[in-house]
């Protein structure tokens, strides 16, 4: 059924993924689980200006990936596609510009994304994608959380990835974000004189 879809039938895939969903949740079958992740990759092969609906896509199929077929570096690697994807929908602008209720949704989707990539990374110990996902964190979610990703970013990039530069420059967001900071702001002093000696 899936070979006679034209590549390019976004509501064919959608129609398809939609069947081929249900029967593997009923079956539970590993070979139902794999022809729905081929056909939401097929999906999500189509160009971004096709059904606007990327990071939703990228995040079923990689935890399909993760959950049913026990793929942990397919999955992760559908979630480091994920966090270079952004939300935007199909009925942007000629100049692809979104409006106020459009870049609500997109930036909510990412954030989605974006937090359940760190939670998959953080299980797994994936660091550079965690470090990804809490970069991603700190860009798109609502001002009171970025201080905390932040944070927990520069203690990834300096504990677990030793990237003690990328860890000042976190620090340095963060005390631009709150002044008031003294924790980061003596983590920060503390980089500082580490990566001078």
């Amino acid at each position: 059924r899936a070979l006679a879809l034209e590549p390019r039938d976004a509501s064919g895939l959608e129609s398809l993924a939609s069947a081929l969903r249900a029967k593997a949740l009923k079956t539970t079958a590993k070979e139902d689980w794999d022809e729905l992740a081929k056909t939401l990759a097929r999906r999500l092969a189509l160009p971004a200006s096709v059904g606007g609906k990327r990071a939703a896509l990228a995040r079923e199929l990689a935890s399909i990936h993760s959950d049913h077929r026990e793929d942990a570096e397919e999955a992760a690697r559908v979630w480091e596609r994920a966090l270079g994807e952004r939300s935007a929908p199909e009925d942007a602008d000629s100049d692809g510009r979104l409006s106020a209720e459009e870049l609500v949704v997109a930036l909510a989707e990412d954030l989605a994304v974006a937090r359940e990539a760190g939670s998959f990374f953080e299980k797994s110990e994936r660091w550079p994608g965690l470090a990804i996902a809490l970069g991603r964190v700190s860009e798109v979610a609502p001002e009171p959380e970025r201080p905390e990703a932040l944070r927990r970013l520069a203690e990834v990039l300096a504990t677990k990835l030793n990237d003690r530069s990328a860890a000042a420059r976190a620090l340095e967001r963060l005390s631009e974000l709150k002044p008031q900071a003294i924790p980061a702001l003596e983590s920060l002093a503390q980089l500082y004189r580490e990566t001078r000696d």
